[in-house]
């Protein structure tokens, strides 16, 4: 004896089936807008509806919305067979359910304009909003260069300070370095200011220059800001805030000492 499995075959069916419903609402929805109702139809009739629009793409040669209305007639047929629809209420219960399609539709559609009116204003909003953060940070870089030109003190520019690898690190300056212990006593470092903001640091041993490396207010103070307290160059380990008291103390105070 062979088994069949009787549950699968109607999901089967039932499938086929609301898939033929589904693609007659599809058929349907067009049909309505394209057939123009006439005074004389006082209650939406399926059928007057279709009669009138074979008899309408007749007229004007339309062989397209002809073909969608017999093959929705076609379809009709299939399903009152099945007892989906009933031609005896006139179809009211699909037409119900295509104005309901269409009302969804409807909804959606006007849901999707608001979400795209108010994605087009966050986007205006944003891009206002950048061009103001833009302003702004210019604006402050402006103020920061003034600043620095402001407190730049010509007659200490033109000198150059020198410093003992001991003095800098008793300062708190230099936190580390790969300079050997024993060579250390015999190093120096001479700071100068190349532009306002700008340092150039030139170390030497035995008076032999064996590194220059560069230093930016800038970067140090955004350093500073962001709680970043050490600056590690090619051979040494800076202290930010200490470096900054330094070339602050030397070259943008009163004097220059």
């Amino acid at each position: 004896m062979t088994l069949t499995n009787r549950f699968k075959v109607e999901v089967e069916e039932e499938s086929e089936i609301q898939k033929l419903y589904a693609e007659t609402k599809e058929l349907v929805i067009p049909i309505l807008r394209l057939v123009p109702i006439q005074n004389t139809i006082q209650k939406l009739n399926l059928m007057d509806i279709l009669e009138y629009g074979i008899k309408h793409a007749t007229e004007n040669n339309n062989r397209d919305l002809s073909t969608k209305i017999n093959q929705v007639l076609e379809n009709l047929g299939k399903l009152e067979k099945e007892e989906v629809v009933s031609k005896e209420d006139n179809y009211e219960s699909f037409i119900h359910d295509v104005a309901l399609e269409v009302a969804n539709r409807s909804a959606i559609r006007e849901q999707q304009r608001k979400e795209i009116v108010r994605l087009t204003n966050t986007l205006e909003n944003l891009t206002k909003y950048e061009t103001f953060v833009t302003e702004k940070i210019d604006n402050y870089k402006a103020y920061v260069d003034q600043c620095i030109k402001q407190t730049y003190n010509s007659t200490a520019a033109k000198k150059s300070f020198k410093f003992s690898y001991k003095d800098l690190q008793k300062r708190g300056v230099i936190l580390d370095s790969e300079v050997p212990s024993l060579s250390r006593g015999k190093t120096v470092f001479n700071i100068s200011c190349t532009n306002p903001g700008a340092y150039e640091v030139k170390a030497k041993i035995a008076g032999i220059k064996v590194e220059t490396m560069e230093l930016k207010l800038d970067d140090l103070l955004e350093r500073q800001f962001n709680h970043v307290d050490r600056l590690e160059l090619d051979q040494i380990t800076l202290d930010v805030n200490m470096t900054i008291f330094l070339v602050n103390e030397k070259f943008r105070g009163k004097k220059g000492k």
